[in-house]
């Protein structure tokens, strides 16, 4: 999936001087503030694609004159193509403006959506809380010699594949495919996922197709482009 990310200021390539090529290939674009509405009905208008969007700390119009065609997502979790995005806008409050919050403020905007982010597996707020629970008792402990790095992650948006049912639920993705031996000089291909049969992997490369059998394949997973 392809995911153009705009903020703050409204590009000239797409808008004064727009070319529909530019938005060629994208699935979704992500506004994060701070942008005259117009420009995102605009964007919308003329794309075709889906326009979510969360306030910025200076989108004091958007109340009464939301952009056109766009979705706001602000205070919401919202799910597109398998992706769960949670729209959390604003800023840190320096002054009585809307859209700013304080941290006790934003931690409790946070905590409503800890609900909706549930739907099994494992999420950010999993990883943040097992990292500061588990870190602060490695520092007790202390077990380790020497520098050392605690992380704690999960799939993430770039998962891998492994099941007949990913391959079929996530079917004109964008993947990565490695390879355990190189092919035409590469390991690596970055393609479309184009189909999935007993364990053989079909990606479209370019304007080629390409099969590879499942004793070649070391790994399949996502591929998020921004």
């Amino acid at each position: 999936m392809r995911i153009l990310v705009i903020s703050d200021e409204e590009s000239p390539a797409l808008w004064d001087y727009f070319d529909r090529r530019r938005l060629e290939g994208v699935d979704l674009i992500l506004s994060a503030g701070d942008l005259n509405p117009e420009y995102l009905s605009f964007l919308v208008t003329m794309g075709g694609m889906p326009l979510l969007y969360v306030h910025g700390n200076h989108d004091k119009t958007y109340d009464r004159r939301p952009p056109e065609g766009c979705d706001c997502i602000d205070g919401h979790v919202v799910e597109f193509k398998g992706y769960r995005i949670l729209g959390l806008g604003g800023s840190m409050k320096y002054n009585e403006s809307p859209h700013q919050y304080s941290e006790r403020q934003m931690k409790r905007r946070i905590s409503k959506l800890e609900r909706s982010l549930k739907k099994g597996g494992v999420d950010i707020l999993d990883c943040e809380k097992i990292s500061r629970e588990v870190g602060a008792l490695l520092d007790e402990a202390d077990p380790i010699e020497g520098s050392y790095t605690f992380e704690v992650s999960s799939a993430g948006a770039e998962r891998p594949l492994k099941r007949p049912s990913d391959f079929a639920r996530f079917m004109g993705s964008p993947v990565t495919v490695k390879l355990y031996k190189a092919k035409d000089g590469r390991k690596e291909f970055a393609g479309v996922l184009a189909g999935y049969d007993n364990g053989d992997v079909t990606v479209t490369v370019g304007e080629r197709e390409l099969t590879f059998p499942k004793a070649e394949v070391a790994l399949c997973r996502l591929r998020v482009e921004f």
